[in-house]
């Protein structure tokens, strides 16, 4: 499957003259978790306008810088539009959930799959 994805995105860029290899490979890494927990494509999902899975590494990001660069309690403007960020992605992995719950078939078994399963 990595392979798969690499390849997919990768040739995705053909007769491009300028690659940002960063964001290539953040959006490789983005979709093979969401194939790897979900089972489908992170690729058409979007928060604010970013694909999911960088919009995802993007808020483990800056909620590390965060906490590494400000200590004090108090709530800055910025850790509040973190949380506004957060909240967007949670409302897409929440939909993802329901999603996966609600499917009748499962043509294949995926991480998610396997948890709602313990589930019950």
């Amino acid at each position: 499957m990595t392979i798969k994805v690499a390849q997919e995105r990768l040739n995705s860029t053909v007769g491009k003259t300028e690659i940002d290899l960063t964001d290539l490979m953040e959006n490789i890494i983005g979709e093979i978790f969401g194939r790897m927990f979900f089972g489908d494509s992170f690729k058409d999902k979007n928060v604010n306008g970013k694909p999911l899975g960088i919009a995802t590494k993007n808020i483990f990001f800056e909620l590390f810088r965060e906490s590494l660069l400000n200590s004090s309690i108090e709530i800055s403007q910025r850790r509040k539009d973190l949380m506004n960020e957060i909240n967007g992605i949670r409302k897409c992995y929440r939909s993802l959930i329901e999603e996966k719950r609600n499917e009748k078939k499962i043509d294949r078994v995926t991480i998610i799959y396997m948890l709602l399963e313990q589930q019950g």
